[in-house]
């Protein structure tokens, strides 16, 4: 329970700096989606863990089960006589938890699959040892011992277990809850490095003499730069398809769909496709204008998630029109059928 409080507390305490740990552009869109876990850290104990630390914060000693306990909650029943009882795995059920209990041990499930996992152990290993050092210190000046032990266990699981959290993580009701609860959620890559440099971080880095606020600075700078240029690659990797290759194939389908129209209902189809055309051709402009911008904002997170990645989007709704509007045999991407299917007619 003392290793539990402290682990608690630590996701508590330094939720941003997980977030910090597993920040990255393409991580911005992954959590909270299929299987990721979202943008908030939570800690998932699990049903039977939970219980165990409801009897040990409310100073219960007993071994059985609670009450409104049934045996049906620790075993399973296969329905086949002759087969030995099977216990019930306690371990973790909930998939939408960053960080959760798995019978026994804890996983952190947000990192990405292109990221180093060093920097998330750093940051683990920091929080945890941080956790330890002060709850220690507590235990000496409570008198040290097994009682006193315990009795810091108790009030630190009591002080941090709003960060506890059994439910969907990926609902609305969550991310409510969350913000009463005071959690924060830093959904971009952007929200969570603006937090690497505060006051409470590098000072805890500097206490445990991990990271100097230099090197912590340095760490920054190399995070932001990295984001900030796979963001604008991203963004000039997709002008450039647009350009190079949607806008011809759309052009020309629209000139034979208008050619070719002989009633007012084949003419109004080549105009919708002349329409999202110019959308297209329209959005993607503006997209080359702020990123030829980026450089010269003084808040490039700020300019980067409320107009490039806002306008990436609606150049990809504006293409994602025409894809359904033009013969997949002429469309010079693989369309999202055939991405999903593997068949090439389609």
């Amino acid at each position: 329970m003392l290793t539990l409080a402290a682990t608690i507390r630590a996701v508590d305490l330094h939720g941003d700096l997980l977030r910090i740990a597993v920040a990255g552009a393409s991580n911005d869109h992954r959590l909270g989606a299929n299987e990721a876990p979202p943008a908030i850290m939570s800690v998932y104990l699990g049903a039977a863990l939970t219980k165990s630390v409801a009897r040990f914060i409310a100073g219960d000693k007993s071994t059985g089960p609670s009450a409104g306990e049934k045996d049906s909650d620790f075993n399973v029943d296969l329905k086949v006589p002759y087969m030995p009882a099977m216990s019930r795995d306690t371990g973790d059920r909930n998939r939408t938890s960053p960080f959760a209990f798995t019978g026994n041990r804890f996983e952190f499930r947000a990192v990405g699959s292109s990221q180093n996992p060093s920097r998330s152990c750093m940051i683990i290993n920091t929080i945890v040892a941080d956790s330890l050092s002060i709850m220690a210190d507590e235990i000496t000046k409570a008198g040290g011992g097994p009682a006193a032990a315990e009795k810091v266990a108790r009030e630190t699981l009591k002080k941090h277990q709003r960060i506890c959290f059994e439910g969907d993580g990926y609902s609305a009701e969550w991310r409510a809850e969350a913000k009463r609860r005071g959690i924060p959620e830093l959904r971009t890559t952007g929200q969570s490095l603006n937090q690497m440099l505060s006051a409470k971080n590098i000072e805890l880095f500097s206490r445990l003499g991990v990271l100097s606020p230099e090197e912590q600075k340095m760490r920054f700078n190399a995070f932001s730069e990295d984001y900030i240029k796979r963001v604008e690659i991203e963004a000039d990797t997709l002008a450039h398809m647009v350009e190079g290759s949607i806008v011809l194939v759309a052009s020309k389908h629209a000139a034979v769909l208008a050619d070719a129209a002989t009633s007012g209902v084949q003419k109004d189809h080549a105009l919708r496709v002349s329409n999202f055309l110019d959308k297209l051709i329209l959005a993607t402009k503006t997209l080359n204008e702020l990123t030829a911008a980026l450089h010269d904002e003084k808040d490039v997170f700020d300019f980067m998630e409320s107009k490039i990645l806002p306008q990436m989007l609606e150049v990809r709704s504006a293409a994602d029109e025409l894809e359904d509007l033009i013969p997949p045999e002429l469309w010079p991407f693989p369309s999202y059928a055939q991405l999903l299917h593997g068949d090439p007619h389609m």
